[in-house]
């Protein structure tokens, strides 16, 4: 199970089941199926596979920031992460709306943008924020770097309902240290 043999656990291809794909899974699409039957079909776009590092906020923090928006973290860049973490507050600025998250490590602040003056982020639509009570929420997002000035800016928001899928997020994280640290075991790893 713990094997870099294909279907193992370690597995890096973009084919498999990685850790945080759940949002961008289909690599094609064709956006035009149904909408232009009996008339010639454009040729499909290809989309890669998103990978979302799992991440802290404190690992973002002490990021050392890199070129071309990314961050270093254990010297492997990375410009898209999963983050999770509980609601401390939700303010909705000019053309933005602006959560605080804390996930026990650190606090940090994700940014999504709006398209319109009055509209709602289309990651924001189902969610709904309770002041009263203890959100736990999973964002995808990427990072924007200005000036050595680290921004998260999130693309989609889950509401968290299983307190499992927090520990499971650490438990992420840490495989992925590891991965990015020690690189895939192999079996004379293993037998030692």
């Amino acid at each position: 199970m713990f094997t870099d043999n294909a279907g193992g656990f370690f597995q890096t291809d973009n084919q498999t089941a990685n850790m945080s794909t759940g949002m961008f899974g289909n690599d094609t699409m064709n956006r035009n199926s149904y909408a232009n039957e009996g008339q010639q079909q454009q040729p499909q776009r290809k989309y890669k596979n998103k990978v979302f590092a799992p991440s802290s906020l404190l690992m973002v923090e002490n990021a050392v920031a890199g070129s071309n928006d990314e961050l270093e973290i254990d010297g492997q860049p990375v410009s898209d992460i999963a983050i999770i973490g509980k609601v401390v507050s939700m303010t909705t600025q000019n053309m933005r709306t602006v959560i605080e998250l804390s996930d026990s490590t650190s606090f940090g602040s994700v940014t999504f943008f709006h398209k319109g003056d009055h509209s709602v982020p289309a990651a924001l639509k189902d969610f709904e924020y309770k002041e009263d009570e203890q959100q736990w929420v999973r964002v995808y997002a990427f990072i924007r770097v200005y000036n050595d000035n680290k921004n998260i800016v999130g693309v989609k928001l889950e509401e968290i309902k299983n307190q499992n899928d927090v520990t499971n997020h650490f438990l992420k994280i840490f495989v992925a240290h590891n991965l990015r640290k020690k690189g895939v075991l192999n079996n004379e790893k293993l037998q030692a």
